[in-house]
């Protein structure tokens, strides 16, 4: 959310300084005074010495309001009729203000409106690409600083002085500080704007909370401009005046040359606004984490189960809003309204299914199944038929699945049969000259591991790329374009323990990670693959043995969470009792970032984490699906008992165990 408002804040001042520099420019080439007085009456007089056309304050007044839906319609979710009436209410009011004020005549006010819409219709277009350059040009600071620099210098040559020439240095500087800013918490990595598939972002419900955030963060940034100010006017005035030798008694009068005032407005709001552009955001993921709270517990259901796996749909439907899926050990799917979380409708008769994934463009939800088929229903119709299967070869028990970014291909992972543990592929695609409910490979690899291959992951924004994980430990990455297997092959890393999750992560998806079944984990960078710098980032036997969490102990990791705003990986584990521990990732080890109680009583099974909203769900053996968000207060605060379910399915599930690790304690 704040690196959103960063991005639009960052924008919006390109947009500012863009519109109030020719306005003030514009005022000194037309040179038209203010009204005379009388007939009006003047209730404001600091600014009498400037001209009058166009009116800077009608320009910003239409700027602002305008580039502010333009900017975030689209990013976040909210009606559109509320920025056309916020438009011209704004507009209004400020343009109103100067004619009552008798600073400028009706022509002036129209004239500044009319201008900002031509400047925002030119140069609009070119925003984004001015906050790329901005953040991502290896000399943008320098080119910055001498631009703004030049079309300050260049706007104090148009006429002699007045309180329009230290107004344009202070906005120039303030520009340039913002966007210097920017540049170095970009190349610094403390600030990323969020991708653009999670957008647009809810709008978080206005509280008491969040209002007094916005206040205090208003209060400071007010006392450290008013501190600053004050200290570089006692520096830069004196020193200016010494150098080009003016007389600094009289400090009013020492600012009328361009030599002190140009110096003087520009370094003092160049370095206000990089500072304050440099300091990154107070909302840090981590205390997201912290305060995540219960919002909501799922419904009764008629049979409990464990939930082993977790999915939300990636559209979202105005009537019906997100959508979960949620794989159940009695051989179901259940489909639950995600605010909620009331069962919907229950896809059930499929044992042996594993995984569960909504399609990334639509909501048809897909499992693999050990019956050697990858199923496909359709979340939206009442049936309980798959609309699709996938057919696997003769003898191939599917453990594991996933689909590429784009829907185009599915890829399944088999168990080891006759020496044999496959990569299975098929075409996802919806052909309209074949409604064949059933579709065969594409073609299988068949080389690469020799074991059950317990994980496939696509990668999050690369259709063609594709990790796989086995309990053979090896963890194989693979470019599907190529036409064969060994070329195909990109890399190999080694776990040197069965394969439990794998998952991509870092700036671009360059880098993997995985978890074994003995609670260890390895984190691998792709960047260095070409290079002499070893690919492994982080290697840890057992985590169990070397995470230090407050509340009890660790027994079992469930996965891994990469969140994107912030660049950062993270690790979910969790305890026996329904603890779940969410530790921040980095090359020097594991860090406990938070512990969240209160909502599990067994083991947790499965995790999803929403990117759009903050949100966390999570399922476990006490059959519960919880809902977690920051700040949240839960309704209902039932718990359900942990549960037992028949030897067959508990054989069939994955079950943790602390044995060897406490074995190994004990030695």
């Amino acid at each position: 959310m704040n690196q959103l408002k960063n991005a639009v804040g960052r924008r919006l001042v390109v947009i500012w300084v863009l519109a109030m520099y020719l306005g003030q420019c514009t005022k000194d080439i037309i040179r038209w005074p203010r009204p005379a007085s009388p007939p009006v009456v003047k209730l404001e007089v600091f600014y009498n010495s400037e001209y009058s056309m166009p009116s800077t304050h009608a320009m910003s007044g239409t700027a602002i309001p305008i580039s502010m839906i333009l900017l975030t319609y689209g990013r976040w979710q909210y009606p559109l009729i509320y920025g056309l009436i916020l438009i011209p209410c704004w507009c209004s009011l400020v343009c109103l203000s100067r004619i009552y004020m008798g600073m400028h005549s009706i022509l002036d006010v129209i004239a500044g409106f009319v201008y900002t819409i031509l400047i925002l219709a030119i140069f609009y277009p070119f925003v984004d690409l001015i906050d790329n350059f901005n953040q991502t040009h290896k000399y943008a600071p320098l080119i910055i600083i001498g631009l703004h620099l030049a079309l300050g210098i260049f706007s104090f040559t148009l006429d002699t002085w007045s309180t329009s020439r230290g107004d344009t240095a202070e906005i120039l500087g303030s520009g340039a500080g913002i966007a210097c800013g920017s540049h170095f918490t970009y190349k610094m990595g403390l600030i990323l704007d969020p991708p653009l598939h999670i957008l647009p972002l809810p709008r978080h419900p206005i509280s008491v909370t969040l209002f007094g955030k916005a206040i205090l963060r208003i209060l400071i940034g007010m006392l450290f401009v008013l501190v600053v100010r004050d200290i570089m006017k006692r520096i830069t005035i004196p020193l200016a005046c010494k150098i080009f030798n003016i007389p600094c008694d009289d400090v009013r009068k020492a600012r009328q040359h361009m030599e002190v005032e140009l110096p003087y407005r520009y370094l003092t709001y160049g370095m206000i606004f990089t500072t304050l552009g440099c300091t990154p955001d107070m909302e840090k993921i981590e205390e997201q984490f912290a305060n995540l709270n219960i919002v909501k517990r799922s419904s009764e259901t008629k049979e409990p189960t464990y939930l082993l796996g977790i999915d939300t749909s990636k559209t979202v439907q105005a009537e019906k809003g997100s959508l979960v899926a949620v794989l159940c050990s009695n051989g179901s799917i259940r489909i639950y309204d995600k605010e909620r979380l009331n069962v919907l409708q229950e896809f059930r008769g499929y044992p042996g299914l594993n995984g569960v994934k909504f399609a990334n463009s639509c909501d048809s939800v897909y499992s693999s199944c050990t019956d050697g088929t990858v199923k496909c229903w359709d979340a939206r119709l009442a049936s309980e038929k798959p609309v699709q299967l996938f057919k696997g070869y003769p003898s191939n028990i599917f453990i594991s699945f996933d689909i590429s970014c784009n829907d185009h291909v599915i890829c399944a992972g088999t168990e080891k049969v006759d020496d044999d543990a496959l990569l299975v592929f098929w075409d996802a695609r919806i052909n309209s000259q074949d409604l064949s409910t059933t579709k065969d490979p594409l073609g299988a690899y068949s080389e690469t591991h020799s074991d059950d291959i317990t994980q496939v992951c696509f990668h999050p924004s690369n259709p063609n790329m594709v990790v796989s994980g086995s309990t053979d430990g090896l963890v194989n990455v693979f470019d599907i374009t190529v036409d064969n297997e060994e070329d195909a092959l990109v890399t190999t890393c080694n776990s040197v323990s069965s394969v439990s999750y794998i998952g991509w992560s870092g700036k671009d998806y360059k880098q993997i990670y995985c978890m074994t079944h003995d609670e260890g984990f390895c984190w691998w960078d792709l960047n260095h693959l070409d290079t002499d710098e070893p690919i492994t980032c982080l290697n840890i036997p057992d985590v169990r043995e070397v995470i230090n969490v407050k509340e009890g102990i660790l027994d079992y990791l469930i996965g891994g969470l990469y969140h994107e705003k912030t660049d950062k990986l993270f690790v979910v584990g969790g305890t026996n009792t329904g603890i779940i521990h969410i530790m921040s990732c980095t090359t020097s080890g594991l860090v406990r970032v938070t512990s969240l109680q209160g909502g599990h009583v067994a083991t947790v099974r499965s995790f999803c984490w929403n990117m759009q909203d903050d949100s966390l769900l999570t399922g476990g053996e006490d059959a519960q699906l919880l809902l977690w968000k920051p700040g949240a207060v839960e309704k209902t605060l039932t718990k359900k008992d942990s549960m037992k379910i028949a030897s067959s399915v508990y054989q069939r599930v994955r079950v943790h165990s602390n044995d060897s690790y406490k074995r190994r304690k004990k030695q």
